[in-house]
């Protein structure tokens, strides 16, 4: 499966700031992207996706400072790598 996410993996994110990334999946065929993040407490964090040519665009928004886990999924499939990780901070004035 040829699937790549791109933009923020692996960079610290920041509460409140909206997260946008790409789902690249042009290569992989037909299929749908899903998305599933989890917050440090466990909950649900939302995230919207919306079809693009090359794949998706995806884009959330942290509620709590800590690790969340990013589980992306493209035809039913784990993208390779996923679940990723990033680290959402308080900003800093």
């Amino acid at each position: 499966m040829m699937t790549k996410l791109l933009s923020w993996c692996g960079v610290d994110v920041t509460v409140g700031k909206e997260v946008p990334f790409d789902i690249m999946t042009a290569a992989a065929g037909p299929g749908q992207s899903n998305v599933n993040i989890s917050a440090p407490s466990g909950a649900q964090v939302p995230c919207s996706v919306t079809p693009t040519p090359d794949g998706a665009a995806a884009k959330f928004t942290p509620t709590e400072v800590g690790p969340h886990s990013v589980q992306v999924k493209f035809a039913e499939q784990p993208v390779p790598g996923s679940p990723f990780s990033t680290v959402a901070t308080m900003e800093v004035s």
